[in-house]
C-alpha cells in the first residue's frame, strides 16, 4: 500500500510541472505587454524598455521559463502581482479558504442528496419516482451553473428579498452560491449511483441476502453500496475538483473573495503573474484531490490491495529460496 501511495505522489510531479509550463507558454504568447501593465498608460518608451530589461522580458522564452519554474518549484514563490504589487502567495493563502469552503460544503450536499436519490431511483426502476429522479438529474447536469446563479439572485434577492445578492458574511450569504455550485455535482452523483446500483441489485449475493430475510436497509448498506462504491468515489472526486475550479464564475457573480474572483480580476487587469499563480494553485489542489480519491479507492477496493500484496510476496519468494 505504501508503494501505491508513493507511486501516486510521484505521478503528481510531472502533472503539475506540465501545467506550469503550459500556463506560462500560453501567457508568454498572449498578445500584450507586461511592462505596460506595470508602468501604466502614458509611460515613455524609454522607461518601458528599461522596465522590460529589468523584468527580464527581453530574455529568450526558455530563459524566462526556466527562471519562472525555479522560482515556483524551488523557491516556492508564486511571484508578485503586477497591478497591486502584493505577494501572490500571500494573496492565495488569504483567498483559498473561501474557495475551499464553497467546494467542501458543495460536495457534502452533493453526496448527501445525490447518493440517496440515486439509490431510491435504482430501487424503483422504471417507476414514477425513478422517472422523476432521472428528469431532475438530467436537468441538474444540463443547466449551466452561472445561469442558475443569476436566476437565484433574481428570485431570492431581487423579487423576494430573502437572501443577500453578493458578499461574504453569515450563513445567508453562502446559500445561493453553494446551491448554484453543487447542483451539477448532485445530479452527476445521483446518475452514477443509480447506474452502479443497477449493476449490483440483481446479483446472486443480493438475492441470497434477501432470501435470508435481511432488512432492505441492511442489504443496501452492507451489500449494495459497498460493491457499487468505486465509481461513485471517482465521480465524487471529480465533482470536488470541478467545484473548486468551477467556482471561478460563481465567486465572480456573488463577489466571493476566493481564488476564482482573484483569477477573473487578474484576467481583466491583464495581471499575467496573478493568473499564472492562481492556475498553478488550482492545479495543485485538483491533483491533491485526485490523489486522495485514488487513495480512498485503494483503501476500499480489495483488488488494489491484493495487487500490491502479491507484488510484495513475489519479491520475497526468491530471497526465501536463497535462504
Amino acid at each position: 500500500m505504501l508503494k501505491y501511495i508513493l507511486k501516486r505522489l510521484l505521478m503528481m510531479i510531472p502533472v503539475i510541472l506540465c501545467v506550469a509550463i503550459l500556463v506560462f507558454t500560453i501567457i508568454y504568447f498572449t498578445p500584450g505587454d507586461a511592462a505596460q501593465v506595470v508602468a501604466g498608460q502614458g509611460t515613455p518608451a524609454e522607461k518601458l524598455d528599461e522596465l522590460r530589461e529589468s523584468m527580464g522580458l527581453n530574455d529568450p522564452y526558455f530563459v524566462q521559463l526556466g527562471r519562472y519554474l525555479h522560482q515556483v518549484f524551488v523557491k516556492l514563490d508564486l511571484g508578485t502581482a503586477m497591478v497591486n504589487k502584493t505577494s501572490i502567495t500571500s494573496d492565495m493563502q488569504a483567498r483559498f479558504p473561501y474557495s475551499m469552503t464553497l467546494a467542501l460544503i458543495g460536495i457534502a450536499f452533493a453526496i448527501c442528496v445525490g447518493i440517496p436519490l440515486g439509490v431510491y431511483s435504482a430501487l424503483h426502476q422504471n417507476k414514477v419516482g425513478d422517472r422523476i429522479a432521472v428528469v431532475v438529474s438530467m436537468l441538474g447536469v444540463s443547466v449551466p451553473h452561472f445561469w442558475l446563479a443569476l436566476m437565484l439572485i433574481l428570485l431570492f434577492s431581487v423579487k423576494l428579498g430573502w437572501l443577500p445578492a453578493y458578499g461574504v458574511g453569515g450563513i445567508a450569504y453562502w446559500i445561493m452560491p453553494i446551491i448554484a455550485n453543487c447542483v451539477g455535482g448532485m445530479a452527476t452523483t445521483a446518475r452514477q449511483t443509480r447506474s452502479s446500483m443497477l449493476e449490483v441489485i440483481h446479483c446472486d449475493y443480493i438475492v441470497t441476502a434477501r432470501s435470508k430475510g435481511l432488512k432492505q436497509s441492511q442489504i443496501i448498506l452492507r451489500h449494495m453500496l459497498p460493491n457499487a462504491l468505486i465509481p461513485i468515489i471517482t465521480v465524487t472526486g471529480m465533482n470536488f475538483g470541478g467545484m473548486l475550479g468551477g467556482g471561478l464564475i460563481i465567486e465572480q457573480i456573488f463577489t466571493i473573495p476566493g481564488v476564482g474572483f482573484y483569477l477573473t480580476k487578474g484576467i481583466t487587469q491583464r495581471d499575467y503573474y496573478a493568473v499564472m499563480g492562481g492556475v498553478i494553485l488550482l492545479s495543485v489542489a485538483f491533483s491533491v484531490i485526485m490523489l486522495a480519491t485514488d487513495l480512498i479507492q485503494a483503501f476500499v477496493d480489495p483488488r488494489i490491495k491484493a495487487q500490491y500484496a502479491g507484488d510484495v510476496k513475489r519479491r520475497r519468494k526468491p530471497h526465501a529460496r536463497e535462504a
